[in-house]
């Protein structure tokens, strides 16, 4: 019995020290990599680490900050400039994208959709990062095109910004749940640093 509980004392200390290390680690890539100040990365990390003990929720946290170091310097660098048309997720599809934290760098989006929701068409014009935190199963229209199934698993991936619209219907049983790292193109940084200084 009383080895039994050293046992448990152990786990729950190994546990503990494995959810410190994952949240310094996210911290560190927020601030370094992304620029966030203390406000916005203290409820990005409350959003990423909810539950902590869940391995399926550190698994993706482990992929973001993979993914975030071999993508956002080079990927900022080249990305060509592209002006935000009318169709950008937040001005065509609102109700389901929210702004959690912007920059002359970075636009960071919650993404939710319930079951049964449809998103209008939309755009994301710039590159990402995408966390997918909860999936869910969609038909799919890109454009003009055929109505497609696809299933979106949780997952952590870098997605190519264009121009293309889209729009999705949630057809699964659960919430949609996302947050995507928007990089901005540098050549434009210019432009969106005083458009930031207007609102």
């Amino acid at each position: 019995m009383t080895r039994f509980i050293l046992f448990l004392l152990v786990i729950s200390i190994f546990m503990q020290e494995t959810e410190a290390s994952m949240k310094n680690e996210l911290h560190q890539c927020l601030v370094e990599i992304y620029g966030l100040e203390e406000a916005p990365c203290a409820m990005i990390l409350e959003k990423l680490s909810d539950p902590c003990n869940d391995p399926k929720k550190h698994s993706l946290i482990d992929a973001f900050i993979s993914q975030s170091k071999k993508t956002v310097p080079v990927s900022a660098i080249q990305q060509i400039s592209i002006a935000l048309n009318t169709l950008d997720a937040l001005a065509a599809a609102p109700l389901s994208h929210r702004i959690l934290f912007e920059n002359e760098r970075f636009r960071i989006l919650e993404d939710h959709v319930a079951p049964g929701e449809t998103v209008p068409l939309h755009t994301h014009d710039w590159d990402c990062i995408m966390i997918i935190m909860q999936g869910s199963r969609f038909y799919v229209q890109k454009a003009a095109g055929p109505v497609v199934e696809e299933e979106w698993d949780s997952l952590v991936e870098f997605y190519r910004g264009g121009p293309v619209p889209y729009s999705f219907t949630n057809i699964g049983e659960k919430e949609f749940k996302a947050i995507a790292f928007e990089i901005k193109p540098l050549e434009s940084s210019e432009h969106i640093s005083s458009s930031l200084e207007r609102r």
